[in-house]
């Protein structure tokens, strides 16, 4: 039988499934005429929260392929609104960039359903940002810009699809709610001093959502950008779009160069500018990036301190986490 390699490889596969990734794998990964898959190694990785792989296709003709494997269905717990978040990534990959434009992984295929939820995409060789050189930081600010550029002219269609979460008010409202919630466990103080920082995030989250709306990755950090180094210069290439949105064209940028400050930021935010062409007519300023920032970290223990419990984490971290809300400075006038 012509997928047998691949049955082998994958004996856990229904016969209708392994043929499936038969043709999948010799029209996208190895796209040769009357090429056959002659063998698959499996290899797993280690990379938290799904179990993944890297698959080494070779045809009978030689040619070898390497495919990374994202399983979806290997988590049950831990990570709210699963559906919604494979379906998002799947949506993303498959039909937002589904070649792989502006270095992204290119979309090989998947095996989706009832039970199993794989997604297989072109394996990047490649390190995450967190291990580059500052230069390195701000060719991705510069990405971001061009990827906002390429994005900005069917935002509408991708807000109008449904796949995408959307930071608007009710938004930042939830999260807010969620970590007063979350923080009742941890004693009447942890609840205090949620309940006093709330408003003056809910005021940041206000002045994010008054900037341009661009698709954004949501955890633009250094762990989630793999950069490839390449003859013609470093290929940026974020991954895991799970929880992509429709929200502030700083946010993203916020969230990659938080902690950075004086020049720093300002590269930064003049790389950004250099490929995000869309803003032209009113571009952002430092003074936005510095708010967005706060607004950005804000958001992100909030988050955290909704999902307190649910992370085991303990109450001095939770009243570490509820006290840093309130070093916030006011939020600016607009």
């Amino acid at each position: 039988m012509a997928e047998r390699p691949v049955r082998a490889a994958f004996p856990e596969l229904r016969h209708a499934e392994a043929a499936a990734l038969n043709a999948t794998l010799i029209d996208r990964a190895l796209p040769a005429d009357q090429a056959r898959v002659a063998s698959v190694v499996r290899s797993p990785l280690d990379s938290g929260w799904y179990r993944t792989e890297v698959l080494e296709v070779q045809s009978d003709s030689g040619e070898v392929a390497k495919v990374f494997l994202k399983d979806f269905g290997s988590v049950d717990k831990g990570k709210s609104r699963m559906e919604d978040r494979r379906e998002r990534e799947r949506y993303f990959y498959g039909r937002v960039f589904p070649d792989g434009s502006l270095g992204l992984p290119r979309y090989i295929g998947e095996i989706w359903g009832p039970d199993r939820f794989w997604l297989l995409l072109e394996y990047i060789d490649a390190v995450p940002l967190k291990w580059c050189e500052l230069d390195v930081w701000f060719q991705a600010a510069a990405w971001l810009g061009r990827f906002q550029t390429m994005t900005a002219r069917k935002l509408e269609e991708l807000d109008a699809s449904g796949r995408f979460t959307k930071h608007g008010p009710e938004y930042f409202e939830n999260a807010s709610i969620r970590a007063v919630k979350g923080s009742a466990r941890f004693g009447a103080a942890v609840v205090s001093t949620a309940e006093r920082a709330a408003p003056v995030y809910l005021e940041y989250a206000a002045g994010l959502m008054r900037s341009p709306r661009a698709l954004v990755h949501g955890a633009f950090r250094p762990a989630q950008v793999l950069v490839e180094e390449k003859a013609t210069g470093p290929r940026i290439c974020p991954v895991d779009w799970e929880i992509s949105a429709i929200g502030s064209c700083l946010y993203d940028l916020a969230v990659l160069a938080d902690g950075f400050e004086g020049s720093d930021l300002e590269s930064f935010l003049d790389c950004f500018l250099a490929g995000a062409s869309w803003l032209h007519e009113a571009p952002p300023t430092l003074i936005d990036l510095q708010a967005a920032i706060t607004a950005c970290r804000m958001h992100r223990t909030m988050k955290w301190l909704g999902a307190a419990q649910a992370r085991g984490m303990s109450e001095k971290v939770v009243r570490d986490l509820a006290g840093s809300l309130l070093l916030a400075p006011a939020a600016p006038l607009r």
